[in-house]
């Protein structure tokens, strides 16, 4: 089974935030591409990713993001490219979005995965 998943809505600003629950330490970075962010951990990890814009791009109004049942983040790295994928579910609806981002940048080519 999976690490927990957590989310947050913010309706003013049309961003969700999507994390692992046992996320015990400070952000210390974050990697932006495109609409999504993802939030660094200062090992390298990634603790998260916020995604601006989420009512169109996610096809569901603000209402039910701000009330959503339940979430999943899957995040892998393969050499240098990273797979992102995150689900969000109201009752029987869910919306999911699946990416790549190549040629990811490294610190200290230290960018481990949360998984």
């Amino acid at each position: 089974m999976g690490k927990d998943v957590k989310c947050d809505y913010d309706s003013d600003l049309d961003i969700i935030h999507i994390y692992f629950s046992e996320i015990d330490s400070d952000i210390k970075g974050c990697l932006s591409y495109g609409n999504f962010n993802l939030d660094i951990e200062e090992d390298g990890r990634v603790l998260g990713i916020e995604l601006e814009g989420a009512s169109s791009l996610l096809k569901m109004p603000s209402e039910i993001l701000s009330n959503l049942d339940s979430a999943d983040l899957i995040i892998r790295k393969s050499g240098n490219t990273l797979f992102i994928g995150f689900t969000v579910i109201k009752g029987e609806q869910k919306s999911t979005i699946q990416m790549n981002i190549p040629n990811i940048p490294t610190q200290r080519n230290k960018l481990t995965i949360t998984n």
